[in-house]
């Protein structure tokens, strides 16, 4: 086979950008008709071919990729076909059909040039495109047990959250608001404005990567990134375009794999809070003698092991943007609002692992998003 990319559209507007990204690196022959498309495909043998799922009245771009696939030997069923779709719901729409008729992978409208010259090359690659998961933070162990000392995963929605991320969706004018908690192998939803799901897949959460950051994670347009350029909640349901979270920490609560003495010195200096009791009803009450929000400083906390960062509070649109100074400073605020009633749950007393009411939510709770 050669090295050329060959485009079937019935559209030549349509093809024109695409061609004109992809002559850079390969020689790219355009045909307006499956017919004409086939008996080039079978002479020239092209490395790749992107085609229109409407291309004339003849033939669609399914049947010539069902043809392709069985009536062209060992090129025909190995040569990467891209098909394009017009949008993201056009795709979810046809998406099982392609599959079954040899679709190697998809470009839905819109999309930027970057976003075309990534699932060419990967495609040309023979493998299909993936996004890239985050990796695991170095104190892992530790912010796993910090997180599940909150006893707050499975549980019921709560007001102290609810309001805050109704009144982060007003303000940003977004459509959906998140307080997310990244457990082993999931994101889980404490609080959630715009979406149905409880949970998503760690590997495919944009917060997976912010609790890696120590300031605001922002991703403009994840179409154009190619972290997440494919990830299924940019191809499918919700449509993630804009991203952004303020990462969430809470204080060490003693636990700690390390013997080292001077480790063991930093967790015994816990939070600076002390329980108080209520004369009246006898019940424990949290009471901070220091503010979360001051202290530490932005920068540097990460190699604090007094501090694990156990989620986020993020803002999601489906429409590309960017926030200005004074956003990114509005949105870390009522992120130390939510850190604050993190840290009060932590600070409870209520002893870890949660409650067999909470452990059976979990089963039933475990629904990621679905396209």
């Amino acid at each position: 086979s050669s090295d050329r990319i060959m485009l079937v559209f019935s559209d030549s507007s349509e093809a024109e950008p695409i061609s004109q990204q992809l002559q850079i690196g390969h020689p790219v022959d355009v045909f307006n008709t499956g017919k004409e498309a086939m008996e080039n495909a079978l002479q020239d043998k092209p490395a790749l071919i992107t085609v229109q799922k409407t291309i004339d009245g003849s033939i669609s771009g399914l049947d010539l990729c069902r043809k392709i696939r069985s009536e062209m030997g060992d090129w025909g069923r190995n040569v990467p076909i891209l098909m394009q779709v017009g949008s993201q719901q056009g795709l979810e729409d046809i998406r099982d059909v392609g599959q079954e008729v040899g679709v190697t992978d998809w470009l839905a409208k819109p999309y930027s040039p970057e976003y075309v010259r990534t699932k060419v090359r990967i495609a040309m690659l023979r493998t299909p495109c993936r996004w890239i998961k985050a990796d695991v933070p170095k104190d892992e162990p530790e912010r796993l047990h910090a997180l599940r000392s909150t006893n707050l995963l499975d549980t019921d929605a709560e007001d102290r959250f609810d309001r805050i991320t109704r009144i982060v969706a007003r303000a940003f004018d977004v459509p959906t608001s998140l307080v997310s908690l990244v457990d082993e192998h999931r994101q889980w939803f404490k609080s959630c404005q715009g979406l149905c799901a409880t949970e998503t897949h760690r590997d495919q959460a944009f917060c997976a990567h912010a609790i890696l950051q120590e300031d605001v994670f922002v991703v403009s347009d994840a179409l154009k990134d190619d972290r997440f350029a494919d990830n299924p909640l940019v191809t499918g349901a919700p449509y993630v375009r804009f991203y952004a979270g303020v990462p969430l920490k809470v204080k060490n609560t003693g636990f700690s794999l390390n013997t080292n003495e001077e480790d063991d010195d930093v967790t015994k200096d816990m939070n600076n809070l002390h329980l108080t009791k209520n004369p009246k009803d006898e019940k424990t009450q949290w009471t901070p003698t220091s503010s979360l929000t001051s202290s530490p400083p932005l920068e540097g906390y990460l190699n604090d092991p007094r501090y694990h960062q156990v989620g986020t509070l993020c803002l999601i649109d489906s429409r590309p943007r960017n926030l200005d100074e004074e956003e990114l400073q509005m949105l870390r605020d009522m992120g130390a609002l939510v850190e604050e009633e993190l840290q009060k749950s932590l600070e409870s007393g209520i002893p870890y692992p949660p409650s067999t009411k909470n452990n059976t939510n979990a089963e039933n709770n475990k629904r990621a998003l679905t396209a």
